[in-house]
């Protein structure tokens, strides 16, 4: 009776599904007792895996369409449930010492084969589709998506737009929240402007940690070496009452690299024109920091010390209002000389040289064209020219002469190309700029833009300083400012794109979130070219050729 009492009583609470487990300890328990009622157990056990089993599934069953009936975004939300409920539903396996891979699956109407990979640090491909399941693979999706965004200035409405006809894109909303999550964490490190002026900062010290801690990963051999740093400034015209003034740095030890706007990361963004009063007001705590660093000459990162160098660089209207000179026209417009404005056109002769202990001694007498102290205590050895620049203004002065057999003189193009060059030589360059500036003269028979007081402190500079800058740095290529001028094109569209409430910071988040996102982006493939005939002359015929048929 005790028995028979027994089973009675578990086989009517069998239905209780949620107790299973314990009716199976409790059976377990029978099983001791009773020897001779081993079918009519079996039996039970049977029946309770096939009642749980029932009632586990009844809410993983499809109550809506059919897999192919779906869109290509239901789909792969489908996928997904079907792999998670497969790995639910496959829990036991482990108990055998077995992890389940991979489930293979087959569609019903086209017999095409889908395989779901069921661990998290794989992908799960069908014939139509990839998806990545965890969420870190996830997020570099949306990192990468976010790049591109502000990379190219893609407005939100459009990429919604896009992301309805693709649904294998990453959904709008959620490139919106990983922007809101990154802008919270960088406006933590930005910093206003001294009132009243509009404009935001950041540390230096923090952004050349970053980017030296990301240079000694890919450089092992830099320990020991001096980091160069090189700081610029440059001013922007966003429309034709509207001036914003960009502070930004680069680490000369990228060489090539500096060219490119990703390897110049801007401290501060500034509503003004160019002025030293302003530049003095705006970017005072910048200042002091850039200071301290030059002061002590060095910097902890990662428990590593490493020995910094400073230099400056921008073109010739940053230079003289950072330095506190007067402007291009006046008399004494040279930073690194004394030489006269009647005197530049004369390579030869040579003049006093300049020292920043000079200009600091001349700002108080408001003597040799210094109005101002300079706003860095910088060797002006430390100081040097922007090719780029450089042969803009000069080329502006030729073109505006309008004597195009100048431009075209194998002299003048023979020195842009030695200047341009990573590995030019300095007495070359000072020999052919010399004479280029001799023949510059000698065309004042011809008209009157090229007379001996046309000789600009661009050309003084490019016969004079240039030769020695590149026999003191190799090269001065290293120091151009084409990355800053893209970095301010950059700047510019970002500003057209934004809500215009907060320009100044908008402008300089937009930077930092592609500065922490662009190891994301794609690596290009590299280009071998075959034919280096067709590079030095063959495509220019090409082009010029081109040009000729779009006039006809």
């Amino acid at each position: 009776m005790q028995k028979s009492s027994t089973i009675t009583v578990l086989s009517g609470e069998f239905v209780t599904i949620n107790d299973h487990t314990q009716l199976v300890e409790d059976l377990d328990n029978i099983t001791l007792l009773c020897n001779g009622y081993e079918k009519e157990l079996d039996d039970l056990y049977k029946q309770i895996a096939l009642a749980a089993a029932e009632s586990s599934t009844k809410s993983l069953v499809n109550a809506g369409k059919p897999y192919n009936e779906l869109s290509q975004r239901q789909k792969l939300r489908k996928l997904k449930e079907v792999r998670e409920n497969a790995k639910e539903m496959l829990w036991w396996a482990e108990s055998f010492g077995l992890t389940p891979v991979v489930l293979q699956c087959q569609t019903c109407s086209t017999n095409s084969t889908l395989q779901l990979e069921l661990q998290d640090n794989v992908q799960m491909q069908s014939s139509t589709c990839t998806y990545r399941t965890t969420e870190n693979n996830r997020k570099e999706k949306l990192l990468q998506a976010l790049y591109l965004i502000d990379r190219f200035n893609v407005g939100d409405k459009f990429y919604h737009e896009l992301s309805m006809v693709l649904p294998n894109l990453p959904r709008s909303y959620q490139i919106k929240q990983v922007r809101t999550e990154l802008n919270s964490s960088l406006r933590s490190k930005t910093y206003r402007v001294p009132e009243p002026h509009h404009g935001v900062y950041c540390s230096i010290t923090e952004l050349l940690s970053k980017e030296i801690e990301n240079l000694a990963e890919s450089h092992p051999g830099l320990r020991g070496e001096y980091i160069k740093v090189k700081i610029s400034g440059d001013g922007a015209n966003f429309s034709r009452c509207l001036n914003f003034f960009l502070f930004s740095f680069c680490l000369i030890n990228l060489q090539q690299r500096v060219l490119s706007p990703r390897d110049n990361h801007t401290i501060a963004v500034v509503k003004m024109s160019e002025s030293h009063e302003m530049l003095a007001a705006t970017l005072s705590p910048v200042l002091d920091e850039v200071k301290d660093l030059m002061k002590s000459r060095k910097i902890q990162v990662g428990g590593t010390t490493f020995e910094l160098e400073f230099y400056l660089g921008g073109d010739l209207k940053f230079l003289l209002l950072f330095l506190g000179l007067g402007q291009a026209n006046s008399i004494y417009a040279c930073i690194w000389c004394l030489v006269p404005a009647s005197d530049r056109w004369n390579t030869s002769k040579l003049h006093k040289r300049r020292c920043i202990e000079d200009i600091q001694g001349c700002a108080a007498e408001k003597s040799y064209s210094v109005k101002h102290a300079p706003l860095l205590p910088i060797d002006l050895d430390h100081v040097v020219a922007d090719e780029l620049h450089l042969f803009l203004r000069i080329m502006d002065i030729l073109l505006g002469n309008i004597i195009t057999q100048v431009v075209e003189m194998d002299d003048f193009d023979n020195l842009y190309k030695c200047i341009s060059s990573w590995t030019p030589n300095s007495e070359m360059i000072k020999a052919k700029a010399e004479q280029w500036i001799a023949n510059f003269i000698a065309l004042s028979t011809v008209s009157q833009g090229y007379q001996k007081a046309s000789v600009t402190p661009y050309m003084h500079i490019m016969a004079v300083h240039v030769p020695e800058m590149i026999a003191l740095y190799g090269n001065i290529k290293q120091f151009s400012c084409q990355g800053v001028e893209k970095l301010n094109d950059i700047a510019k569209c970002s500003y057209f794109s934004s809500s215009k409430w907060d320009p100044a910071q908008e402008i300089l988040l937009t930077e930092q979130r592609m500065s922490a996102t662009q190891h994301l982006c794609r690596k290009r493939r590299a280009y071998t070219k075959k034919d280096d005939e067709y590079w030095s002359e063959g495509i220019r015929a090409t082009r010029k050729q081109r040009k000729m048929s779009s006039t006809t």
